[in-house]
């Protein structure tokens, strides 16, 4: 008894292009079609069990790619396009040879980060929020009466002999 399903077809095209793809890599498309239509697959079967699954790993290096060519496109635009901001100054700094200045505006700029997640940690999960709420959050927790005795808990002040 014959069977003919699409499981039957499935299996028969997947079986076909492993062993394609094991033999010969460099005729492994023109192999892989020939067992589609041996196993009487249509255009569309085709491109959508076939072709696209082995596009896919090229796709998402493509995207991937793209997605940090994006952000590096995008500072370097900054860089060459701003005529004022921190960018700008530290591209000026860079291009006068003026280590000194460009070092310390990098060095400002990680700070601001460190004080960023500084914060981050110090208000927890609410702190996801935009710069100016996180800050008003912490300016907030900070004058609350009931962070105060917890930090004093946590960080006992050493006594001073008198």
């Amino acid at each position: 008894m014959c069977l003919h399903s699409r499981d039957t077809d499935r299996a028969l095209v997947q079986v076909r292009w492993c062993d394609v793809i094991e033999r010969s890599p460099s005729s492994s498309a023109r192999a892989i079609q020939a067992a589609a239509r041996v196993a009487g697959m249509g255009p569309l079967r085709t491109a959508l069990m076939i072709k696209l699954p082995c596009a896919a790993p090229q796709f998402f290096t493509g995207a991937k790619l793209a997605n940090a060519y994006s952000f590096i496109g995008v500072i370097a635009a900054k860089f060459i396009m701003s005529t004022s901001g921190l960018g700008y100054s530290i591209a000026y700094a860079f291009n006068n040879l003026d280590n000194r200045t460009m070092y310390a505006l990098m060095l400002f700029i990680l700070a601001l980060l460190a004080l960023w997640q500084f914060l981050h940690w110090l208000a927890g999960d609410i702190a996801i929020a935009s710069p100016a709420v996180t800050f008003a959050r912490a300016a907030e927790m900070l004058a609350s009466t009931t962070f105060w005795p917890h930090v004093r808990e946590n960080f006992p002040r050493s006594s001073t002999p008198s």
